[in-house]
């Protein structure tokens, strides 16, 4: 099919006319907000680092990974280009069966983007303390019986016209003990009346509560003739009763709490005489 002159430029003229339009409805910094999803994942790249943690419940120091989120955009250091961070969320999701469920956690953030080298935490303390009781419970025993988890952050914020963007990024950790917790026992020195033994009498009974550490707990006594050693406590029991017999002179009595790997915390007991 043959074209004529006049009809090809206007053909011509047409598509110009298309590809303007086109061009004008999809411009990436215009105010109406009309971001798509591919989009949004498009203007910003995430990279965490480390992607994998080995999480310590018995470490007194929370955990975190370094977030680098750039601006991909065309000419980023243009001012309608800029994109503001606003806040993260960290969603966790178990990979091993049992894994106890952890709640999410996030943080308002601010600044703009580039944003190099964040501080993201995905453990706090609370979370350590309650997967550290399940350990005390005899839920976890050996290490690879602790359960693994997957973390997905979650940045966004909005550009200079209120527009929304968002970028994830997963990794993976597993919680576990890797070094020994610190045992305590309450109280750790206390003074009272002997009393001679059998005594029926409660009034120098003492009840010691243990905390920390790895159950099951064992109780030594370092002068048994005045307060009875009782070895193993059993699994669940974490607090144990001293009857101090009577003595002829005031004596101090130390008691050594240990744990299943063998950490230690020491009690003090001085008996005096009535």
């Amino acid at each position: 099919m043959k074209i004529k002159m006049p009809e090809y430029f206007c053909l011509l003229m047409l598509i110009g006319a298309l590809v303007l339009l086109a061009g004008c409805g999809s411009d990436a910094s215009s105010p109406d907000g009309s971001w798509g999803q591919s989009e949004t994942n498009m203007r910003v790249s995430l990279l965490l680092t480390p992607d994998t943690k080995e999480v310590d419940v018995c470490n007194s120091m929370a955990y975190s990974v370094s977030a680098d989120l750039i601006n991909t955009v065309i000419n980023p250091s243009l001012p309608e280009n800029t994109l503001f961070l606003e806040e993260y969320a960290v969603y966790f999701s178990g990979m091993t069966n049992g894994a106890p469920p952890l709640a999410s956690i996030g943080e308002n953030m601010g600044g703009t983007l580039p944003a190099t080298g964040l501080s993201a935490s995905f453990v706090d303390q609370g979370m350590k303390g309650a997967f550290l009781n399940d350990i005390m419970s005899g839920a976890y025993t050996p290490d690879e019986t602790y359960p693994q988890y997957r973390a997905r952050y979650v940045f966004s914020g909005t550009d200079l016209y209120g527009s929304s963007w968002g970028v994830t990024g997963d990794i993976a950790f597993r919680m576990g003990r890797y070094t020994a917790c610190k045992v305590l026992v309450f109280p750790s020195s206390i003074a009272l009346t002997g009393i001679a033994n059998p005594d029926g009498n409660t009034s120098d009974d003492v009840t010691f509560n243990i905390t920390g550490g790895a159950p099951p707990y064992s109780m030594l006594s370092d002068t048994a003739s005045i307060i009875n050693s009782q070895g193993a406590l059993g699994a669940g029991i974490a607090n144990f009763v001293i009857d101090p017999d009577s003595v002829g002179s005031d004596t101090l009595v130390t008691l050594m709490v240990l744990d299943s790997l063998g950490e230690t915390a020491i009690a003090e007991v001085t008996v005096t005489t009535p």
